[in-house]
């Protein structure tokens, strides 16, 4: 066999290999999104270094002047919302992580913007071939988060290199000598002197832009992505799809150097990449000339990047819903009353449901481990995914727009040196500094002032509980505080109690109405094992103080 046959029978081998490995591991991929769509204990395990990450992104992204106050800091650790993004996690990539968590922070979104949401997740539910296209096409985005691209957006001409003609002289020399090389051999050594030169611009460069270039990369990594969901067609969603194309059709220009940032090295050995990217100094030449056009374009590419990443996140809840046997897209009205049928906490894989009708301020008391404090997170999580995710973990839920806030897991400072009620105070001012005329607080008190002597502890909490009744807000307070019943008679009561069996203490956590007339701390003690003296004790002491 002739040597040129042979070789193109041995290249023709060499892409027929490709091609099918290509298809293999496609359908590999397919695969494992198909089993993975819907199945519950399947999100995406993120250790805290990668939370860390998010969090640190999050404070990067841009935030609008918001209709009301975004979930905040307190609230966000009193509910452990880092928990119940992680639940919900089930995206393909870190734009999608980024936007999940900025969309459970956001919790202001028009309504017109929840409504779309809804409808794209029914769409991904019902399309599963191109659902698991869009998800093909994200997962290689990665789930990088330490990229700085909110922060280079926001004034890339300031991170732009000051001498950029520099970068397409060093370009050019190599082809000076080239040519000149033509006239008299010697000058090609020239190319070995400008390659030396180019490579220590090359790795001085990119030790000193290397966060520009990082944030350049993944803007354009991005931008490709969206330019090709934007070519898939879904019933329910064209006018997502519609924006991607007209956006990535106005940044078509951007495009042109995504073969720039494409080049990686294909394997360990590969180093012909390496030595272009030395020798032509790519990477500096287009940060250089794209700095202005993403100045003047920052609104669009970053409307494309949301878009991107609210796809993907859209995608993780719509999975999420299939994993729940009952699930409620919320329904807002103009009432000042939120009612709740069937309501469950999300991180809980049996619970017990309640139905709320909130319509005026309520106190819940109860015994201990009775679930007074899980019916209030529940309640409040599912306030604050309806607003953000569409989705809540209960039969119905009809509610007003608000903001909520909450004063519930109060812990020492101790790093700050804040005693537990000087921390407890500033949480609860917080929620006084929240209440508004104009748009309606649901606001959430576990135990409150439990950091102080009971005298003044009942007096406070009656006058800050009292505040709060009289303005645009509901309040739902969580105490152990009995005398607090009688002292606020304006307030609803509610209660959850425990149920001795012949097992045993047994907790049904149901919602009563009225006030809880029983006690349990004792009878737990002694269900733990407690010594009998102290028991005996306890119960004398109490007996007396009844």
């Amino acid at each position: 066999m002739p040597a040129e046959s042979l070789f193109g029978f041995l290249a023709l081998i060499v892409i027929i290999s490709a091609v099918l490995s290509i298809i293999r591991k496609t359908r590999i991929v397919a695969r494992q999104l198909r089993d993975e769509w819907g199945k519950g204990g399947r999100a995406y395990a993120m250790d805290e270094d990668a939370m860390i990450a998010l969090r640190g992104c999050y404070s990067e992204m841009p935030k609008q002047e918001a209709a009301f106050a975004w979930v905040d800091e307190v609230t966000w650790n009193d509910l452990d919302m880092d928990a119940v993004f992680r639940h919900l996690n089930r995206t393909q990539s870190g734009a999608g992580e980024e936007a999940l968590y900025r969309m459970l922070h956001a919790i202001d979104a028009p309504y017109e913007e929840l409504s779309r949401r809804d409808r794209w997740m029914q769409a991904l539910t019902i399309n599963e071939p191109n659902r698991i296209a869009l998800q093909r096409q994200l997962r290689k985005l990665g789930r990088e988060h330490d990229h700085g691209a909110f922060s280079y957006l926001k004034d890339p001409l300031s991170s732009k290199p000051r001498h950029g003609w520099a970068y397409y002289a060093l370009a050019v020399v190599p082809f000076v000598f080239l040519a000149l090389g033509f006239v008299d051999p010697y000058w090609l050594l020239g190319i070995l002197g400008s390659f030396l030169l180019n490579a220590a611009v090359y790795y001085r460069a990119k030790k000193v832009w290397i966060r520009e270039l990082t944030a350049v990369r993944h803007i354009a990594a991005v931008l490709r992505v969206g330019r090709r969901l934007g070519r898939v067609s879904i019933d329910g969603m064209e006018d997502g799809f519609k924006e991607l194309g007209a956006l990535s059709a106005k940044l078509r220009a951007f495009g042109r150097w995504n073969a720039i940032f494409n080049m990686q090295r294909v394997a360990d050995y590969d180093f012909i990449t390496d030595y272009l990217r030395i020798a032509f100094q790519p990477d500096m030449i287009a940060l250089c000339r794209l700095s202005e056009f993403i100045k003047k374009h920052a609104a669009e590419i970053m409307r494309v990047y949301q878009l991107v990443g609210e796809l993907d996140a859209c995608i993780a809840v719509a999975s999420v819903r299939e994993t729940v046997k009952v699930y409620a897209v919320p329904k807002f009205w103009g009432q000042r009353r939120v009612e709740i049928k069937g309501a469950a906490h999300p991180l809980l894989k049996n619970p017990v449901t309640n139905d709320a009708d909130w319509r005026k301020n309520m106190l819940v008391t109860g015994s201990n481990a009775s679930g007074k404090s899980t019916f209030v997170k529940a309640v409040a999580v599912n306030l604050i995914l309806a607003q953000s995710v569409c989705t809540c973990w209960a039969k119905s839920v009809r509610m007003p727009r608000a903001q909520v806030i909450t004063s519930m897991a109060i812990r020492d400072n101790v790093q700050g040196g804040e005693s537990y009620f000087i921390v407890e105070i500033k949480s609860l001012k917080r929620i006084l500094t929240a209440l508004r005329g104009d748009v309606l607080t649901l606001c959430f008190i576990d135990e409150i002032l439990r950091g102080t002597n009971t005298v003044e502890r009942i007096a406070a909490s009656t006058a800050l509980l009292t505040y709060i009744g009289a303005q645009n807000a509901l309040c739902i307070a969580a105490t152990h505080d009995m005398e607090l019943t009688k002292l606020l008679p304006d307030y609803r009561q509610v209660h959850f109690r425990e149920e001795i069996t012949p097992r045993g203490m047994v907790f049904p956590y149901r919602l009563m109405e009225g006030v809880s007339d029983t006690r349990n701390a004792i009878r737990l003690l002694e269900q733990m094992g407690f010594p009998e003296q102290v028991i005996e004790d306890a119960d004398c002491m109490a007996s007396e103080g009844n």
